[in-house]
């Protein structure tokens, strides 16, 4: 964070605490899209003090998936701060909740592990089904440019978590994931375009996504085949 920004998030908070200290909170709603991953410590006790509050919360994976696609992020910061939003929110119903992940070729293989680590943690007072985004552009990050080779594979995993549902869930819950979710492997098996051209016209979505990932991983000390080794498999039969 920047001096500036660190100036404006300082001057946010304390916008808030003079909303409080007027008696104008509780004429307030705020929203919020966050990562979770740096809340301040004043904030806990700001928040239960204005009419309703909001959060929704851009987390794209578990443990190391998380931690690859929104680096610096660390999951357990991350996770910790999640069930602590949620206990509070059973103590102020004027705050609420969800989980919205973003659908991208690095994570549409998680999305099933995260859905159930999502309902088996019961967190009753977020929304009970996660809010779903499919990542539309560019269009060599989109789920559908995951490698011909291995769509069956996401077919698969997510015919899988339909049984998941259909036996672990309350009827109405489970065809409502259904529902959501055959949305994504929909989009996934509607274009194949691995070989298709960028926008560019110089290379492909394969192509790209690949310059695209080692580039990351060497600015940021990272690597794709620790972090998703399904995906760094995968993409080997790129055609």
């Amino acid at each position: 964070m920047s001096c500036g920004e660190h100036r404006v998030f300082l001057e946010y908070w304390a916008l808030l605490q003079y909303s409080i200290d007027n008696d104008c909170a509780k004429n307030i709603n705020l929203e919020y899209n966050s990562n979770m991953f740096v809340i301040p410590t004043n904030a806990w006790d700001i928040w239960s003090k204005f009419k309703s509050v909001k959060m929704t919360m851009s987390i794209d994976g578990l443990e190391d998936v998380q931690d690859y696609i929104r680096f610096p992020s660390k999951w357990p910061v991350i996770e910790a701060n999640i069930r602590k939003f949620y206990e509070l929110t059973k103590q102020h119903p004027n705050i609420s909740a969800t989980i919205a992940p973003t659908i991208t070729i690095y994570n549409v293989m998680q999305m099933p592990d995260m859905i159930k680590w999502y309902t088996q943690n019961n967190f009753e007072t977020f929304d009970p089904v996660m809010a779903l985004h499919i990542c539309h552009g560019p269009r060599f990050l989109t789920a559908q440019n995951y490698p011909k080779a291995h769509k069956q594979k996401v077919v698969d995993k997510y015919n899988e978590l339909f049984d998941w549902c259909n036996s672990n869930l309350d009827q109405g819950l489970a065809e409502h994931i259904i529902t959501k979710y055959q949305g994504v492997v929909d989009f996934v098996l509607a274009n194949d375009i691995e070989s298709e051209t960028t926008w560019s016209g110089n290379q492909t979505n394969s192509h790209s996504f690949i310059q695209h990932t080692k580039k990351l991983d060497s600015i940021r000390s990272q690597s794709l085949a620790t972090s998703i080794p399904d995906l760094a498999l995968a993409i080997k039969d790129y055609e």
